[in-house]
């Protein structure tokens, strides 16, 4: 089941009940020969739902984010909730963004011109190309899990609330890898992520 979020929108929890009640009835009987008796069906439903959230923009600059060359965020970390008892996830990231020829992948798009980031498909348009690590952890630790646009990265479990109630994150970093030579401006993307558990 996909719940398609851009940002933090959330998905609310519920317990859904399909069962057809069929309660039967007593009939009139006498006490000396035991009463009436009659019965309900009874029954509980958990609905299975998962939501991604604690999500929060991710925000670079030249001057605060540059590291040999290339341009890295800080961690940012974000949880997923799954209403029942938590199994290994998959999470899906794609950018609003396309390359010149129409190619997926994870573009900044902004003005400015740009000797190494223009691909050349408008004069008045840049598309910064970056990667994201994603770590099944909230300190970064580890190996990073390798994303691709619009693949499933998948069998992460740290962000599952535990058994017991506990909320944990996952953590994530975005790296420009060749934004030299840019004029001054503005490089937006939206990136889209969706959870499951399929």
């Amino acid at each position: 089941m996909y719940k398609r979020i851009a940002r933090s929108i959330l998905v609310p929890l519920c317990a859904v009940s399909s069962i057809a009640f069929a309660a039967s009835q007593g009939t009139l009987a006498s006490t000396a020969e035991g009463g009436s008796s009659g019965s309900i069906a009874v029954e509980f439903s958990v609905a299975d739902k998962i939501k991604i959230y604690n999500l929060r923009d991710v925000t670079m600059s030249l001057a605060k984010n540059r590291e040999n060359g290339e341009i890295v965020s800080s961690l940012s970390t974000f949880s997923v909730y799954r209403n029942q008892k938590g199994d290994d996830y998959n999470i899906t990231f794609t950018s609003a963004n396309l390359s010149a020829d129409g190619q997926s992948g994870f573009y900044l798009s902004g003005t400015g011109t740009s000797i190494d980031a223009d691909d050349g498909a408008d004069p008045d348009t840049t598309l910064l190309p970056y990667t994201i690590e994603l770590f099944d952890n909230a300190n970064g630790d580890g190996d990073p899990v390798n994303v691709k646009h619009g693949a499933k990265a998948s069998a992460l479990q740290s962000t599952v609330q535990t058994s017991s109630g506990q909320e944990v994150s996952t953590s994530m970093k975005l790296t420009v890898n060749n934004a030299s030579n840019l004029a001054s401006g503005t490089f937006t993307d939206t990136l889209t992520m969706v959870v499951s558990t399929e």
